[in-house]
């Protein structure tokens, strides 16, 4: 992944900020509205 070699973008879901971590674990655990959500530390 980190030499770009594989394209994981379709798989992230949803990408949401530290702040908002709890809905990001609720979207996360929903497998009916994600597969991978992705928290963002900046």
């Amino acid at each position: 992944m980190q030499a770009g070699l594989i394209d994981v973008d379709p798989l992230i879901s949803a990408q949401m900020p530290l702040a908002e971590f709890q809905q990001a674990f609720e979207a996360a655990n929903d497998k009916s509205r994600a597969i991978k959500v992705q928290i963002n530390f900046e």
